[in-house]
Parts: structure tokens; C-alpha cells; sequence
């Protein structure tokens, strides 16, 4: 992304650049195959053309092993790859930065280890209806064919996968849900970005190291160290471990928890304003006030009867009359 994170102290693109550098380093260090990123390579579909620099192309183009991608919502506008075709990542794609898996299509990478007649990395991109299906291992590599030969099958998904029940608040699928279901060796995910790690179950390893960026200040990314999955592929069979980005920096160094702090308390500020303005008669309203006449005196009760900080108060109160302002000059003064 082009902008700094609001939490971050750091420079965040950067710090980001620096880190695929050592991805890169890593995986020619250990005569990998391929980098396998599971989507959201960027914070938006609209990113900046100057965000993708020749430097930030070269980061990938030239890296000494390929980056095979499947584009996450972040990387599309509404959930639609339909739209990939105005987005920076399929400028970087078209730029041979990035092997892009082609939607129900898969790549080999040959020659394969131990008697294995290939290896199979199959993608999808992100879409509306992940985790939303009746059948929800569809995604997640359900819609496969059978396998030819003794090949091994990595499938990515862009999808909600979890290791737990998230509640009905958000669209998701449990990794219990789809397990027996799908004929995968490996399934990689992103769209989640504090990750699950690796989970082996009924034959199948699920792995989600998390996002190598962090840009929150909850405890999904304080309490944790940005990772890699190295996943090794041989006569002996299928592994797969964690391994921390070694030029990451701890949470401390790099979140801004002064900022948190100050935004938690905004927060709290405008909903005991909202609360205070929706509960009747707790604020007497005269004849003839104008709005701004009631605005100022609900931001008197949140200073006075409420305690709330002179200075979050004022900055509450001229977002509110900005608004307002605004929606007048569009109807003509009606409101």
C-alpha cells in the first residue's frame, strides 16, 4: 500500500518491500521450488500505479524462484475477479512478475521426488460466493478432478478457512466442515490475516502462516511473529513447518499503541454520543434550535455530564457538523 498504516510507526511499504526480498533470499537458500501466496498482494484494487514501481515489478520479477498467486479480495473491486483486468495485480501478472493460476486450471511442477509423476498446484481467486456455497468445499478444491497418477496436490484458496467457529457475524467455513471432503494433500489460505498455522487432518494439511504484514493494533497481530510455511515435498513424503520472517520486527517497535489507545477512546466518546442523542429526553431541545444548536449542546452534556475529553468531543462534533453541512448544500438547506 501505498499510504503508512494508521498503527504502524514504521515505513510500511518498506518494511513490506524488505520482506519479500528475505522471502525470496530464503526460498533460493533452500532450492525451492516455488513461492506459493495465497492473494492480497495489495491493500487495494485502486493502489496507486506509483505504488508498483519498477522496483517494487523487479522484487518479484526477478526473483530467483517464481511466485505462483491466486488474487485475494483485496486485489479486486466487490469480490469480482471479473474486474482483475483494471487492477495493479494484473499489471504485475502481465509483467511476469507473478505466475498467476488460472481460475480451475492447475500448474505441474516436474520432475518430482520419489516415484511422485508430478506435483499439482491448482488456485482460485477469490469470489462472492466463498463460504457462502451450500456445498462449501466446492473453494477449496472439491471441484478438482480425480487424480491422475501418484501425484501430489497443493490447492490455494483466498477463502475464510478456520481452525474454530467464528459465530454467524461472519461468513466462514471450519476446517472440520470440508476435511473429509476434499481430495488435497496441502490447502493454503489467506483472506484471514492472523492466520491459523498448520493443522493435519484426515489426510490433509492446512496451512495459513498468517499475513507477513501487520496493520492492526488487536491481538491478532501484537501476539504474533510474521511467518512462512516451508513446505518439503520428498521420498520421505510431505512436511510442512513455520518459519519466522527473521526481519521482522517485534510488535513493540513497529505498532503505534499510543494511537490505538487514542482511537479506542474516540470510538467510546462517539458512541456515548450516539446513545446520549437516541435516549429520549436527555437532551431538552428549545424552541426554534437550529441542528448545530443541538449539536453543541449535546457535546456540553458529553463534556460535562459525561466526562468525555474536551478535544475528542470537538473533533466528534465538527465531523458531525461537516456532515450535515454537506448533506444541506445537496438538498438545497432541507434537512
Amino acid at each position: 500500500m501505498g499510504r503508512n498504516p494508521i498503527y504502524r510507526k514504521d515505513n510500511y511499504l518498506e518494511t513490506i518491500k524488505e520482506k519479500i526480498r528475505w522471502i525470496n533470499s530464503y526460498a533460493e537458500s533452500v532450492d525451492a521450488r516455488g513461492i506459493l501466496c495465497t492473494g492480497d498482494i495489495f491493500d487495494k484494487p485502486d493502489t496507486a500505479y506509483g505504488v508498483l514501481n519498477n522496483e517494487v515489478i523487479s522484487l518479484f520479477k526477478n526473483s530467483p524462484v517464481i511466485w505462483y498467486t491466486i488474487a485475494g479480495n483485496h486485489d479486486m473491486f466487490g469480490y469480482n475477479p471479473e474486474t482483475l483486468s483494471r487492477t495493479p495485480y494484473q499489471t504485475l501478472r502481465e509483467s511476469n512478475g507473478i505466475c498467476s493460476i488460472d481460475p480451475y486450471g492447475y500448474v505441474d511442477t516436474i520432475p518430482a521426488p520419489g516415484g511422485i509423476t508430478r506435483v499439482e498446484i491448482s488456485g482460485l481467486n477469490c469470489n462472492a460466493q466463498i463460504d457462502n456455497r451450500e456445498d462449501k468445499s466446492w473453494d477449496y478444491g472439491g471441484y478438482l478432478p480425480p487424480r491422475e497418477g501418484r501425484c501430489i496436490r497443493i490447492h490455494m484458496a483466498h477463502g475464510f478457512l478456520a481452525n474454530k467457529d467464528w459465530g454467524d457475524k461472519i461468513a466462514h467455513t471450519q476446517i472440520s466442515e470440508i476435511s473429509d471432503k476434499i481430495d488435497v494433500d496441502i490447502l493454503l489460505c489467506g483472506h484471514e490475516h492472523s492466520g491459523f498455522g498448520i493443522v493435519d487432518q484426515n489426510g490433509t494439511i492446512f496451512i495459513n502462516p498468517g499475513s507477513v504484514g501487520r496493520i492492526t493494533s488487536g491481538v491478532g497481530d501484537i501476539n504474533r511473529k510474521p511467518q512462512i510455511a516451508e513446505i518439503t515435498i520428498d521420498k520421505d513424503g510431505i512436511s510442512a513447518k513455520l518459519v519466522d520472517i527473521a526481519v521482522a520486527k517485534d510488535a513493540d517497535e513497529v505498532i503505534d499503541y499510543e494511537k490505538a489507545k487514542q482511537i479506542k477512546e474516540k470510538k467510546k466518546a462517539l458512541e456515548n454520543f450516539t446513545q446520549q442523542l437516541t435516549e429520549g429526553n436527555q437532551i431538552q431541545i428549545e424552541e426554534n434550535m437550529s441542528v448545530f444548536d443541538c449539536i453543541n449542546l449535546a457535546k456540553t452534556k458529553m463534556i460535562e455530564d459525561m466526562g468525555v475529553n474536551p478535544s475528542y468531543a470537538n473533533i466528534i462534533v465538527d465531523e458531525a457538523k461537516n456532515v450535515i453541512q454537506k448533506a444541506m448544500e445537496k438538498t438545497g438547506g432541507e434537512i
